[in-house]
């Protein structure tokens, strides 16, 4: 049986448990759907948020272990000690940037703390190339959720913040 997934505006009824997810950078939250690229908004991988940031370091959410650090896609997919995969990733269509300037601070198969830096970029980089400052945080096994509650907030502070919850 297949949970009923969904993304939505308050706590669903028949959630047994529910985790909040820590913001990885400082930024204004923004929905994935509001995105220009139709793979990212419209789930492929995974439900998540996003934050518009002009933060160089990308922090850990929660204690995890490192699964895969690709720097062409200035991304980071880790597991966290709950099970939920996330995919964090740092600007739109950066494959042309062939990697420069995403420095991973952590390698596969590490296990991190949470609020530990994992890797960092170049805000002003990005920008000069024409990449919007996005940081999305997606959770990959999202079938495995019964909804993902966004962040009320207008601005979050990494680490300090929710960026959403999840439950169970």
């Amino acid at each position: 049986m297949t949970a009923l997934f969904f993304v939505a505006d308050s706590e669903p009824e028949q959630a047994k448990r529910n985790v909040a997810i820590p913001c990885p950078v400082s930024g204004k939250p923004v929905s994935l759907n509001t995105l220009s690229d139709p793979v990212l908004s419209s789930g492929v991988w995974g439900h998540g948020y996003a934050l518009k940031t002009s933060s160089s370091l990308i922090a850990s959410p929660l204690s995890c272990k490192v699964l895969r650090c690709d720097a062409l896609d200035y991304s980071i997919v880790v597991q966290a000690n709950n099970g939920l995969l996330f995919r964090i990733q740092v600007g739109i269509n950066v494959h042309a940037l062939m990697g420069e300037r995403c420095e991973f601070l952590v390698s596969k198969n590490q296990k991190v703390k949470k609020g530990q830096t994992l890797f960092q970029v170049s805000p002003p980089f990005l920008k000069q190339n024409g990449i919007d400052t996005i940081c999305l945080v997606t959770v990959l096994n999202s079938s495995k959720l019964s909804a993902i509650v966004p962040t009320s907030l207008h601005h979050c502070r990494a680490m300090d913040d929710p960026l959403m919850t999840v439950y169970v």
